[in-house]
């Protein structure tokens, strides 16, 4: 995803909010404890969206405080027209709780529909504030709260932010739906269900388990215009595989060749199973997906070697990324993470791929 570093203001309104014709505004003091108990309450919101790649709002900036400043001055429900990647939250009443106002937020997400990337309501500025507000990019911040008023007895209360990152709009959906911190960047570590600044612990090779000594590499093939994979152990079927027209991507990961419980006891069997009347092939480590494909048309072709569910076990770190074509039965996989946020962009190649999951975990190296 592009990267943006223009300030982004985030205004977040209820459907029933009406800006009215003169309102002035009046500022109100945010204190330390303010400032912080907003950067908790908006992490925690961005933590329950369900998404894979949510990072963390890091630290308060008072440069993007002023920036929200003079956005909120206008008392408008639609800044982001007026500015680019403004916006805020909007409650139709004096409030001082700053709990409760940022509460509204889950209003806005009840009104967004994610799967069709719009509001489920003609008017859509309540979707894009919450677009912005749930974008996947973290860092700095501040914010400011304004109350507006007119004559004889309009009142309302907006809480302003200025993000260091703003929303590509070009990029679709805001996040990656999936399990929390499953597409981190580089740099970054899982704390709360989002990926924050800090170093990433490596493995302990004997905290859960040993790594095996018996580890075989597994080649992926691509197919050179339906991108579907294919995992193989076997030279003779990466001969055949590049003779029906698909590419040698070379070493996908290493896994165990035989099971080893004893070393450890996390291995599970990586499964082939080829989809009947088709040369399409899907790739599982657990039971219950084994089951769920073959009543579905699959069929186990051969089991290629044994894997891990989880990153950590026995040492192995190297996580495979499952992508479904949206209309087929065909699936892509990778192990790079970059490579996989770039499907998750939905452009070119990948448009109609989507993440199913991360089935099983390898090894980088024998």
């Amino acid at each position: 995803m592009r990267k943006m570093f223009l300030p982004l203001l985030l205004v977040l309104l209820p459907l029933n909010a009406a800006i009215k014709v003169g309102l002035r505004s009046v500022e109100t003091t945010l204190t330390d404890e303010d400032r912080e108990l907003i950067k908790t309450e908006l992490n925690n919101f961005r933590a329950g969206r369900g998404s894979s790649n949510m990072h963390c709002l890091t630290e308060w900036s008072t440069e993007l405080e002023e920036s929200a400043a003079n956005a909120t001055a206008e008392c408008t429900s639609e800044p982001y027209k007026i500015q680019q990647g403004t916006a805020a939250i909007y409650v139709a009443n004096e409030n001082n709780d700053l709990k409760e106002i940022i509460a509204e937020l889950a209003q806005m997400a009840a009104k967004y529909n994610y799967a069709y990337n719009k509001c489920t309501q003609d008017d859509d500025s309540p979707c894009e504030n919450y677009k912005q507000f749930v974008w996947w990019e973290g860092g700095k911040f501040g914010c400011k709260m304004t109350t507006c008023k007119t004559p004889p007895s309009y009142v309302a209360t907006l809480l302003t932010c200025a993000f260091e990152k703003a929303i590509n709009p070009d990029a679709g959906q805001p996040f990656a739906t999936g399990t929390q911190c499953t597409f981190c960047s580089s740099g970054t570590t899982c704390a709360n269900k989002l990926c924050c600044d800090g170093p990433i612990p490596s493995p302990v090779e004997n905290s859960c388990g040993e790594k095996p000594t018996n580890l075989i590499p597994l080649y992926r093939l691509v197919h050179t215009t339906r991108n579907d994979t294919m995992l193989t152990t076997s030279e003779e079927r990466r001969i055949e595989l590049i003779g029906k027209s698909y590419a040698d991507k070379g070493i996908f990961g290493y896994i165990a060749k035989d099971m080893d419980a004893t070393a450890c006891p996390y291995l599970k069997p990586l499964i082939a199973l080829k989809r009947k009347a088709a040369e399409l092939y899907v790739y599982v480590a657990a039971e219950e997906f084994k089951i769920e494909y073959e009543a579905n048309s699959y069929e186990v072709a051969n089991v290629l070697g044994y894997v891990v569910p989880s990153e950590g076990q026995c040492a192995a770190s190297l996580k495979a990324y499952q992508f479904r074509r949206s209309t087929l039965n065909q699936y892509y996989y990778t192990v790079d993470s970059v490579d996989a946020a770039e499907i998750l962009e939905k452009k070119g190649t990948f448009v109609v791929y989507s993440l199913v999951h991360t089935p099983f975990v390898l090894w980088h190296q024998p």
